[in-house]
């Protein structure tokens, strides 16, 4: 299916016609993706499995005067959409999975492009590494801002340190645009970005909206964030920068696993930053040597640790009880 792009115009005069409200939300801005097709802005963004089971997610929304349908969409992301219109520069552009909103200039075109389809790649790649407590429901949001004072101002203030981050209370996945570096460094950081993000995404709706403990979470998003895609296939390579970091802490005799297992949140956010970059680099050499290493060797019993850690989860409803019963 051709991903459509839309574009919201700047705030109009009230239409004195109200059912023409929402059709006032425009179609796609062509200079930045001109090759994709036009649609309404509220087309489907449910896949068909949703319609052919009946279910009504969405609201009768007026597309042009006299013509109404039922969507299959939730009010949240109608909702959402409809508040693009008085933001300006704003657009959207839906995957199956994915709707990803953003300012981003049309010079970034060609990365909006390589997201929407990297993205799906990578959520394919999360199922199949940490299969999904059930069905998954729901569109993924993510949001890319062009300027870091914009993501500075929309995100919490002990979190403006990030350049991405996932936000379970509004369900959105954000990230920020460098302003470092060339175009192919800019493009290499919100990829990245987005990977991390979106497991931390994907484990919030897979696991129930459970959030596992830090050590898992983390570890498996700082792991996935090293991804690379060649024709949908998705490969991990190390992070030479956290493997140069776990050397030194090996070195220096500054590993702890046990206080990273029972770590909270808090404290794995650390406020000083060697120490914040410490426990992600942990976090990492845990889950790269659990996903990676372990299963090598197949006497080991660290290769079912992740596995078990999610089953217990979903038993237990307690990441920390379930630690303890994976290892």
């Amino acid at each position: 299916e051709v991903p459509r792009v839309h574009d919201v115009l700047g705030k109009r005069e009230a239409d004195s016609d109200k059912n023409r409200q929402l059709h006032d939300i425009v179609n796609a801005r062509e200079e930045l993706l001109p090759a994709f097709t036009k649609r309404p802005v509220f087309a489907p963004l449910l896949d068909d499995a949703h319609e052919q089971k009946g279910e009504k997610h969405g609201e009768q929304c007026r597309l042009n005067a006299g013509e109404t349908r039922e969507l299959p969409i939730h009010k949240r992301l109608c909702t959402l959409i409809e508040t693009l219109r008085n933001m300006q520069d704003w657009w959207y552009v839906e995957t199956k999975n994915y709707i990803i909103l953003s300012n981003l200039k049309p010079r970034f075109r060609v990365m909006i492009q390589e997201l929407q389809v990297n993205i799906e790649a990578m959520r394919s790649f999360y199922q199949r590494v940490i299969p999904p407590a059930g069905e998954l429901q729901g569109i993924g949001v993510v949001r890319v801002f062009n300027e870091p004072e914009e993501y500075e101002r929309y995100v919490p203030a002990d979190c403006r340190w990030t350049f991405g981050l996932w936000l379970p209370d509004r369900q959105e996945l954000v990230v920020r645009r460098v302003e470092w570096g060339d175009s192919q460094d800019q493009r290499r950081m919100v990829l990245k970005a987005v990977y991390h993000e979106a497991c931390h995404q994907y484990l919030y709706y897979a696991m129930n909206r459970q959030h596992p403990a830090a050590w898992f979470n983390e570890g498996h998003a700082s792991l996935f964030e090293n991804a690379s895609i060649h024709d949908g296939e998705v490969t991990i390579g190390e992070d030479e920068e956290r493997l140069k970091i776990w050397r030194e802490m090996i070195k220096g005799g500054a590993v702890n696993l046990s206080a990273l297992l029972r770590m909270s949140y808090v404290d794995f956010y650390a406020p000083d930053e060697p120490t914040r970059h410490a426990n992600y680099t942990a976090a990492w050499a845990l889950a790269y040597y659990l996903r990676r290493g372990a299963p090598l060797d197949k006497t080991s019993p660290y290769a079912s640790i992740p596995d078990r850690y999610v089953e217990a989860l979903g038993r237990l409803k307690d990441p920390d009880r379930a630690t303890a019963a994976a290892f």
